[in-house]
């Protein structure tokens, strides 16, 4: 009996799930400045632009990128993570093949921010959940220690992994 399961990326999934870990100081909005700093040109127009303080040192902007018909919502996290109370670090169910949204993770963690950036089972027919897990699929490393690894090729369709250290 063959065990087929097919990974998708999140929509808007890129990097590990990662967290910001520390005291959230209360969001406050900042006059408009110059967003997008460091972001690639690009021929689309950038509209609806704010940014908010999250934190001392940890900054979200959003803004919406309108290419022709088709408008793409961007949020971008930044982190100093030269400051003494901003990290980094995985956001982790506990168990390897466990799954847990996003935001209980962050709240449980006590971090301000998280970024979703794994592949997950989802299988394809929908109706067919035995072999559907809805796991993070990808590598994980919390605290410098490996707690899995994947095949690049069955699941993540041949995809490069992106690890975050400190150098």
């Amino acid at each position: 009996m063959g065990f087929h399961r097919r990974v998708r990326p999140f929509l808007f999934a890129v990097v590990l799930l990662v967290a910001l870990v520390l005291v959230a100081a209360p969001a406050t909005p900042q006059v408009p400045g110059n967003f997008g700093a460091g972001l690639p040109a690009s021929p689309a127009t950038d509209v609806d632009r704010t940014q908010t303080t999250l934190a001392p040192g940890v900054s979200l902007e959003r803004f919406t990128r309108v290419t022709g018909p088709d408008r793409t919502r961007i949020s971008v996290l930044r982190a100093d993570l030269s400051l003494p109370t901003v990290s980094a670090d995985l956001l982790f169910p506990g168990v390897v093949a466990g799954r847990r949204q996003l935001t209980a993770m962050a709240t449980n963690a006590g971090a301000i921010g998280g970024v979703n950036g794994d592949f997950f089972d989802i299988e394809n027919d929908p109706s067919d959940t035995r072999l559907r897990s809805d796991a993070p699929a990808g590598t994980a490393i919390a605290g410098g220690e490996l707690l899995k690894s994947f095949d690049p090729v069955s699941e993540t369709e041949g995809r490069k992994t992106a690890l975050l250290g400190a150098d």
